[in-house]
């Protein structure tokens, strides 16, 4: 009599993407106490400053306006990690940059 075929054991694959999973679903959702700032847009300023005429100098470009880009918000783990990774992007403590620790309570 032939033996049945038998089963594979699906426990070594399921675990580690169980893992793998609720691991990227807690870098997606979990906050840290930090602010990530980085470079912003850029906007023309040709016509948002009015210089006298002795004072303009001749410019081999267009005048821009660079903005810088801070989160409001804590970020989550993995934009901390994504920030880290970026050299254009610094990731800070909150108290460094507010002076305290981030609180529940609402500013009033």
């Amino acid at each position: 009599m032939p033996t049945p075929p038998r089963r594979r054991n699906l426990l070594p694959i399921l675990v580690p993407v169980l893992v793998v999973s609720v691991l990227a679903l807690v870098a997606v959702t979990y906050h840290v106490p930090y602010f990530a700032i980085g470079p912003g847009p850029s906007r023309e300023v040709d016509t948002a400053i009015q210089l006298a005429p002795k004072h303009v100098f001749p410019t081999n470009g267009r005048g821009k306006f660079l903005l810088m880009s801070v989160s409001i918000r804590d970020v989550t783990v993995f934009e901390a990690v994504r920030g880290w990774l970026d050299s254009d992007v610094d990731v800070v403590k909150v108290r460094d940059v507010i002076g305290t620790e981030p609180t529940e309570d609402p500013v009033v």
